[in-house]
């Protein structure tokens, strides 16, 4: 019978040996002037756990909290001290507890697809805790099971006689945890490895995409290059035309009609000249024209990219849409048309 100041909880014992704070200890096993206190956590199957222990008195009685449990010990064992015998099914309880919750998160695992297809992320990691928090009590157990072999178990009589089948039971537990970690890590390694995969291929069709666009433009600044370079042609040659024409339009005005016909000539020759030598001498106006055969295919690829524009702005050519491609295209044909049908001049 439980007396009245025996404590119920956890925490409860905990403060009974001056633990405070309200955090479970890491330890399955905490030691105080006041008492030693050692708590098991069952796990149920929302993820909760409830520990449930003893506090050991330094005069050795003890005293429980928690839920322990009835079925004290096997038919075919000599009976234990009650203290002893509801250690030994609290620890029995707890591995069985742990089995069943491995159980579980196997059969979670055998329910994932089977058709080739990885679980998600939130699945894996839903096992994971699942199996963390399984392998967190079994090394708290593991624990217990150690300190049990030592003077805790001067207070409970008879420990030892049991002692070798309850260290078995126990050292059993990590193996099959470890088995169901190492197959969650693997699933989650296979994930990875598809993600990684992904990403590899969405990295190459974004490098292929960035080569076509380089492409694109490296042929784009060669066109404007060969158009540059047609500009240019054009506005030396325009400068060397310029000049002697201004000149040609200055003396045929009435106002320059006493300007002797020879020096007429001379002027005109020497405006001819003089823009043609200072133009066509220069190093770099020569290599632009010695260069033009390189330039000629970028300044064709360059002019076939420029669309023909009709007036009101809509592009015109082979390229340029119509509803029928061998009939009139502009208005004058289209009237020819109408007088050729009706036959009129």
């Amino acid at each position: 019978m439980a007396d009245a100041s025996d404590p119920t909880t956890f925490a409860e014992a905990l403060a009974s040996i001056g633990v405070g704070g309200g955090r479970i200890p890491i330890r399955p096993v905490i030691r105080r002037p006041a008492g030693t206190v050692l708590a098991v956590g069952r796990i149920e199957p929302n993820g909760a756990v409830d520990y449930a222990g003893a506090v050991v008195a330094p005069d050795r009685s003890v005293r429980w909290f928690g839920s322990i449990p009835t079925d004290v010990g096997a038919p075919s064992r000599a009976p234990l001290p009650p203290d002893t015998a509801r250690l030994v099914a609290l620890v029995h309880q707890a591995a069985h507890n742990y089995v069943e919750r491995l159980a579980e998160i196997d059969e979670l695992v055998n329910s994932l697809p089977a058709d080739g297809t990885r679980p998600s992320p939130a699945t894996l990691g839903r096992l994971q805790r699942a199996t963390a928090r399984v392998r967190e009590q079994i090394a708290r157990l593991t624990v217990l099971a150690s300190e049990l072999a030592g003077p805790l178990a001067e207070a409970f009589p008879q420990l030892a006689d049991v002692y070798p089948e309850l260290r078995t039971t126990v050292d059993e537990l990590p193996d099959l945890a470890s088995g169901f970690h190492a197959t969650l890590q693997e699933l989650l390694l296979l994930r990875v490895s598809d993600e990684s995969n992904r990403l590899a291929e969405t990295a190459n069709r974004l490098a292929a995409t960035s080569n076509r666009l380089a492409s694109a433009a490296t042929v784009s600044n060669v066109r404007m290059l060969g158009l540059a370079y047609l500009a240019l042609m054009i506005a030396l040659v325009s400068l060397v035309i310029v000049i002697p024409n201004t000149g040609a339009t200055i003396l045929g005005m009435p106002s320059a009609g006493w300007v002797p016909g020879g020096w007429v000539v001379v002027i005109l020759i020497v405006l001819t000249v003089v823009p043609l030598a200072a133009v066509f001498s220069r190093p770099w106006v020569r290599r632009v024209f010695r260069g033009l055969p390189s330039y000629e295919a970028p300044v064709t690829e360059g002019m076939a990219g420029v669309p023909e524009l009709s007036p009101d702005g809509r592009p015109i050519g082979p390229a340029a849409p119509g509803p029928d491609p061998s009939g009139p295209r502009f208005p004058s044909e289209a009237i020819d048309h109408r007088r050729s049908e009706r036959g009129s001049p």
